[in-house]
């Protein structure tokens, strides 16, 4: 009985450890620890997105999020097609923990992200296929969408 509840044990761990977690933000699922969102994009042939903010200080990130991100058209578009990883780089110390400060810096060390929002593409072994930078006051998506089209 004892190697029974064991190895249900180590079952329902294993579970737990091999599951990826993610949140439900502006309306689409995104991966909270870009390793998982990498394996799952390199598993299921998908590119990943990744969006560098401030979610809570960048006036133009807000913007994008509203503009872009929470649109019908971005989630009928990034459902089936993207995996996304969103590096939050808050003031708000509570909003990421530690080892994700650390994982976003690191990214934005990578792929020399110097400005907020930046959105890139990269392919399943991680490679950059494709960046958009900046967003403007007049609320034009236009380049963000066409981003969005060199992957499909």
């Amino acid at each position: 009985m004892k190697k029974i509840n064991l190895v249900l044990v180590f079952l329902f761990m294993g579970t737990i450890i091999t599951s990826a977690q993610t949140t439900e933000k502006h309306g689409v699922t995104w991966y909270i620890n870009y390793s998982d969102a990498q394996k799952v994009a390199k598993k299921e042939g998908k590119p990943l997105l990744v969006f560098f903010t401030g979610s809570d200080w960048c006036g133009p990130c807000k913007l994008l999020v509203k503009d872009f991100f929470s649109t019908d058209k971005f989630k009928e578009i990034s459902t089936d097609t993207f995996v996304m990883y969103e590096a939050d780089f808050p003031i708000n110390r509570d909003l990421i923990t530690s080892d994700q400060k650390d994982i976003n810096n690191a990214l934005k060390s990578k792929f020399n992200v110097s400005s907020f929002p930046t959105v890139l593409l990269l392919n399943t072994r991680g490679k950059e296929t494709g960046r958009e930078r900046g967003f403007n006051f007049i609320h034009d998506t236009t380049n963000h969408y066409n981003l969005l089209e060199m992957a499909l």
